[in-house]
Order: C-alpha cells, then sequence, then structure tokens
C-alpha cells in the first residue's frame, strides 16, 4: 500500500502545504450531509482545500525555481453550450462523447473547431447517463466501432456497441447491477478502465451510498470501490480479484459517498466528501484498502493509520489554525463544497507545467487546484491553483489540452490566463461608463448589503430589439454595474457583446479611479471596514450564463426593471415599451414573487441549472405556476423538525427560507443572509 504523507519519516515529510481561505462570514461549515440526486444540485458536494505534498529533501531546491516560473494561472474559455451536462469521454480520433443528461442526448464534438459533429438520443428508459467509458480492449476507438459503458441514474452498469460512422447506439447489455432497489441505494457513481493493478484492463466501479450506512461492510455494495473483469463478446462480468472481502467485487471500503475516480499513473485518484468536517481526495493503489468512514474523516492519528488508509490529500474544514486568506492560491473557497476530479494531464500542453498534474475543482466555489503526482502514484509537489470555473462535471484530455463541462451545459477549453478574449480596457475611464445611462431595477437582487448601480450604453444610433422575449443587443452594448459598501464604490463589472460574444471583466476602485482586475476572486477590505468578496473575470458565467437562450443581461427584462426602469432606458429600445408586467395576487404576493425571479431563477427555473433536478426542483420565475408543497430528504440542517420546502403552520422551518438563513442559498456570491428577504417570504409564506 502506498504509505500516507504524514505516516513516512521526518526525511519523507519535506513539505506540507495548507491551502485555501475561509469566507468570512458564510457559515457553511453548517452544511449536513447529503446525498446525490437528493441535493438541489444533483450530487453530494465537498470540496478539497487542505493541500499536503510529501518530497524528497533532493527536490526541494528544484520545487522551488519550477514555483517562481510557473505561469500566474489558467483560465477556462467557453467553447459550446448544452443543457445540463454530466460526463465526457475522449476518443483517440481527437473527438469528444459529451452526455448531456438535460436534453437526454449523446453529442459527438470536434473540440478543435469547435463543433457538434452528430448526436443521438439516449436509449428509452436510460435516465441519466452519468459516467461514460470507453472499452480500451475493443477496437481502441479507431474503427468506426467501440464499446461505450455507462453507469448512473438509478440504473446498472450498462454496455453499448457504440458506432462512429454513423453514431449510434446497439446490442444493450446489462453487465452489473449492484441492487440499488434491494439495497436502496442511490446508485450514482462512476466507472473507469484502468490496468495499473492487474496489469491488464480492469473495469473499477465507484458506488455512492444512498440510504446504506454500514460502509465498512465488504459485503455489501454502497459505497465501495469495485473491480470487475469483462468478457469482450458477452459482456458477462466477474470479480477481478480475490479481495478479500466478503464480495470479491469490494476492493476497497470505507469511502463515504464517493463521486469520481480517475486512473493516476500506478494509482486510481478516488475523491469522496466527509461528513463536514473533512473532504479526501484518496490514492487506491490495490485491493484490500479501507479508507476509514466512519471511523476515521481526513487524517487519522498514529494508531488509525496503521489500521485505515489515509488520504493523500484533505481538508480538515473547521482546523482553527488555517489562514483566513491565502494570497497565492483562489481567494476565497466554501466549505465543505464538492470537487469535480478531473484528469491527470499527460501532454505537453500548457509549456509542460501541468505535466502530471492532477486537476480537481469545487463544484461551486469553482476553484480548480493541482496535485502533482508521479507515476508511480507519490505526490511530488505542492498543490497548485489553476483556474475557476463553477458548477464542473467532468474534465478530458485531447491533444495535451484539457476541456471540461460543466453542469450548466458549457463546454470549456482550459488556456493560459493572457490567452483568454478579454475587453481591451484597462481602466473605467477607457470604457463609456461615462456615457452610460443609469437604470433601476423594481426587483434588485441581494448582493450582501451593498448597493448597486446600474448603467447602459449602446453605440451611437443602435438600440436594443425588443420584439422578442429575448432581447437582441447590438455589437459593442456594454452594462455596468457598480458595488457600492461604507458609501463608497468597492469595484463595478462590465459586461459588454464583442464579436458577437458577451465578455465579462472586473474594475477595482482605487480613489477616484477603476482599474482592470485580472486575478481570481480575492477577499478585499472595503471603505467601512467590512470584508467584500471580488470575483475574478472567470466567475461572470457562474450566474449569467445559467440559462441557456438568455446568456448574459440578468434584469434586463420588462418584469424586473418595473415601469421606472423601463422609462429610464427608453430611449435605448427599438420602440415604446409596454408596462411591465406585474403577476396577479396582493402586494405581497408580486413582492414575494419578484424576489424569488429576481435571487433564485436564473438557476430554479425550467432552462436554469438547478431545473428539473435535485431535492427543490422547482421554477420560482415570476409567471411560472408554483409548486411548493413537496418535501426534501437532505440538504438541510438534521435538526429541523420539518422537511416541508414551505411549512405555513411554522414558516421559519420552511427549507426555502433556511437555506437562505444559512446563506447556502442563493449559492454563488452570496455570504451574507438577507434578513429582509428571508422576513418578507416568511410574511408570505404564513398566507399559503
Amino acid at each position: 500500500m502506498l504509505a500516507p504523507c504524514h505516516a513516512l519519516s521526518e526525511e519523507g515529510r519535506a513539505q506540507v502545504a495548507l491551502w485555501g481561505a475561509w469566507r468570512l462570514g458564510r457559515g457553511r461549515f453548517q452544511r449536513p450531509m447529503l446525498t446525490l440526486f437528493q441535493t438541489t444540485w444533483l450530487v453530494s458536494l465537498f470540496s478539497l482545500a487542505l493541500g499536503t505534498a510529501c518530497t524528497s529533501e533532493d527536490d526541494e531546491e528544484t520545487e522551488e525555481t519550477e514555483e517562481s516560473e510557473q505561469p500566474e494561472t489558467y483560465g477556462f474559455v467557453k467553447q459550446l453550450n448544452f443543457s445540463t451536462g454530466s460526463d465526457m469521454v475522449a476518443l483517440p480520433s481527437g473527438h469528444i462523447i459529451v452526455s448531456d443528461m438535460g436534453s437526454r442526448t449523446l453529442f459527438l464534438v470536434d473540440p478543435e473547431v469547435p463543433a457538434i459533429r452528430t448526436q443521438i438520443q439516449y436509449p428509452d428508459g436510460y435516465p441519466a447517463m452519468l459516467s461514460l467509458e470507453l472499452d480500451p480492449r475493443f477496437g481502441e476507438g479507431v474503427g468506426d466501432t467501440d464499446f461505450l459503458y455507462t453507469y448512473g441514474g438509478g440504473g446498472a452498469v450498462t454496455r453499448y456497441l457504440l458506432g462512429l460512422n454513423p453514431f449510434s447506439l446497439s446490442e444493450e447489455v446489462e453487465l452489473f447491477d449492484p441492487g440499488c432497489e434491494t439495497n436502496e441505494m442511490s446508485c450514482y457513481g462512476d466507472l473507469v478502465w484502468w490496468d495499473g493493478e492487474a496489469g491488464e484492463p480492469i473495469l473499477y466501479v465507484l458506488t455512492t451510498q444512498g440510504t446504506l450506512t454500514d460502509h465498512q461492510d465488504g459485503g455489501n455494495l454502497g459505497s465501495k470501490l469495485l473491480a470487475m473483469q469483462v468478457d469482450t463478446e458477452t459482456g458477462a462480468a466477474i470479480p477481478a480479484f480475490s479481495s478479500g472481502f466478503e464480495n470479491d467485487y469490494v476492493v476497497a471500503t470505507g469511502l463515504r459517498n464517493p463521486w469520481r475516480l480517475t486512473p493516476c499513473g500506478a494509482v486510481l485518484c478516488v475523491v469522496d466528501p466527509g461528513n463536514r468536517e473533512s473532504e479526501e481526495l484518496n490514492l487506491y493503489d490495490g485491493a484490500g484498502m479501507n479508507f476509514g468512514w466512519p471511523f476515521v474523516e481526513g487524517y487519522g492519528n498514529e494508531e488509525e493509520v496503521a489500521v485505515y488508509d489515509d488520504p493523500a490529500f484533505a481538508w480538515e474544514n473547521e482546523d482553527p489554525t488555517w489562514p483566513q486568506s491565502d494570497p497565492t492560491g483562489p481567494g476565497i473557497v466554501g466549505i465543505a463544497n464538492a470537487p469535480a476530479l478531473g484528469v491527470r494531464v499527460s501532454g505537453e500542453a500548457y509549456e509542460g507545467w501541468l505535466e502530471g498534474v492532477v486537476l480537481f475543482g469545487d463544484f461551486f466555489d469553482g476553484w480548480v487546484r493541482g496535485l502533482p503526482l508521479d507515476d508511480a502514484g507519490s505526490v511530488v509537489g505542492a498543490s497548485m491553483h489553476v483556474a475557476h470555473q463553477s458548477f464542473l462535471m467532468s474534465m478530458v484530455e485531447v491533444g495535451g489540452f484539457v476541456y471540461a463541462l460543466d453542469m450548466a451545459g458549457g463546454f470549456y477549453r482550459l488556456v493560459p490566463w493572457k490567452d483568454r478574449p478579454i475587453i481591451a480596457a484597462e481602466r473605467l475611464s477607457d470604457t463609456h461608463f461615462a456615457d452610460s445611462t443609469p437604470y433601476d431595477l423594481r426587483y434588485p437582487s441581494w448582493s450582501n448589503g451593498a448597493v448597486k448601480e446600474r448603467s447602459l450604453w449602446l453605440p451611437s444610433g443602435s438600440t436594443i430589439d425588443t420584439s422578442a422575449e429575448d432581447w437582441v443587443y447590438p455589437e459593442g452594448t456594454q452594462i455596468f454595474k457598480s458595488f457600492l459598501v461604507g458609501g463608497e464604490p468597492v469595484e463595478t463589472r462590465l459586461i459588454s457583446l464583442v464579436d458577437g460574444r458577451w465578455l465579462g471583466t472586473v474594475f477595482l476602485w482605487e480613489g477616484s479611479e477603476a482599474y482592470r482586475y485580472n486575478g481570481q476572486r480575492q477577499d478585499v477590505v472595503a471603505a467601512d471596514g467590512s470584508n467584500y468578496v471580488v470575483p475574478g473575470e472567470t466567475s461572470c458565467s457562474d450566474c449569467h450564463d445559467s440559462e441557456r437562450g438568455r446568456e448574459w443581461p440578468l434584469g434586463l427584462e420588462p418584469y424586473v426593471l418595473g415601469d421606472d426602469g423601463l422609462s429610464q432606458i427608453a430611449n435605448s429600445l427599438d420602440r415604446e415599451p409596454d408596462a411591465a408586467p406585474h403577476g396577479e395576487g396582493t402586494q405581497l404576493d408580486l413582492d414575494a414573487r419578484g424576489y424569488l425571479h429576481s435571487n433564485c431563477a436564473y438557476c430554479h427555473s425550467a432552462e436554469g441549472v438547478a431545473g428539473g433536478f435535485g431535492s427543490m426542483p422547482f421554477d420560482l420565475s415570476y409567471n411560472a405556476d408554483l409548486n411548493l408543497d413537496g418535501r426534501v430528504s437532505a440538504y438541510i440542517d438534521s435538526d429541523l423538525s420539518s422537511d416541508f420546502i414551505v411549512n405555513p403552520d411554522v414558516p421559519e422551518e420552511s427549507v426555502l427560507t433556511r437555506v437562505m438563513e444559512s446563506a447556502q442559498m442563493p449559492y454563488v456570491g452570496i455570504w451574507e443572509p438577507d434578513e429582509e428577504g428571508i422576513a418578507l417570504l416568511h410574511e408570505w409564506i404564513a398566507t399559503q
């Protein structure tokens, strides 16, 4: 077995790096135990912010030199947009198959163009292809056929004959059923082929816990790593090893609710969320491993290390010794969120700096970090900040470049930060900010108490086409939003339509001028002494790209603008605006629905990232038919006596507002709860 970092000798523990920063006042450590597809965002979510790197003393000087030359950072540039992304698999031809569970479609993508070449629907009855994998023993993907394996969505591990010319699926074979119904398991997980243990390809399957609680029981299949040999002709699956567990399919136990795994040279990388205390990146190197849950979470003590296999990398999210900020890291990391495990980069792209680095990212807060591993599976350097992108579900490598898929349907390429498309302005005075037209919103969104000032600029002689529900903006449009704290501006955000594409950037105020901020998210101190979080440029799409078809501008719609806002920008519209839609009901109804629309519907809507999935799949748009009579089985604090979405008898125990009180929702960009908004919703809930 691999020796855990802090179980090594003093000579072998040359470097231990602590990374991550606390979001002040965010309160994320209150997040309860979550299960996949029972949460609002589909998956059990966890974060990795504590990096432990073990190197020899001989490596220290080389490491310091390399870190000083490392490019500043990288960024994800969007290339395509789907509905609700779940997973990807790369073909040797250089194409990528993308699974879109929102439209139940598999897309064949050429990432170099980029373009969708063709597409096919999921087979009838298959709920969601959360994991895709090709059979490395069959055709090797260079011909017109291959075997495609899929798992997730409550079904069995299934194999299809994949046709590439034309693109098709046929000959369905159910390989292995872990017993989702009989064992009351969620049956969402991951699968990969890996030859590092047996010298030949073996299929490894990662299962989630569902309601199964005995994670040490090697006789059941929940929250376990399984290994199986698969007959190429028949698809019959048998245990790959005599593992020593009661069920020979099981090769590793002690996982709580694992989500993704990926080959990392001589080991398999497995990510596993903890129970509010620690998140883990585990390295599997052979049958019989036990990662300790529920007896050990994160790093164990000396006696526990002798019994259980420690993670290579863990984040103790309640460690009081952590610094409050990390000037070299992503600037801010939420607590107990969820990483998306990516790939171990093997190519020569990125000037070789990411070669051998395992990428993983926090699902909600969006940081993407890397941990260097050598071919033997040993950690050989400190974790590093790489980029920022929220909602990541999958990463693959093609031609040396990394491509990512997020749950909102975005398909991205990782590029050096200096190569990203940008708005050509280093100072706010270089833009049309001074000439822009101010406007107000009837229903503004909450921004941690900051006062927001908005304005719009259009090129001379142009107007916004308002003939359809989704307004069409002229090329060169600039939309500004300034955030003031303590009466002084902290930042101004700009989105601009450049060459048919919306780009965003951030300007930080220094006296009477604001300068372009080229970094990632970070904490700053506002004029009133309070902590304030400045987003990075790549953070813009966390909110503004969640709804397909209505990409970047949010709030510029008649309902949110209201009659006053429409009149303020009337000269920018191609026709005299009609009266803003006002909805129906009492003033309390209107105010509550307006609040939910502006603060929640960009995700909780038919086309939003949370639409139709998770434990609260409802549409909170102002014109949607509300259905808030349901209940949720997870997500909120376990001591609640009510699990109703809205509870008119005890409004304060409604899930809808409890997640707001703990600043868990709205998830992106919020760390202070909106007390006035919560009081408004409590009053409204009591009337339902």
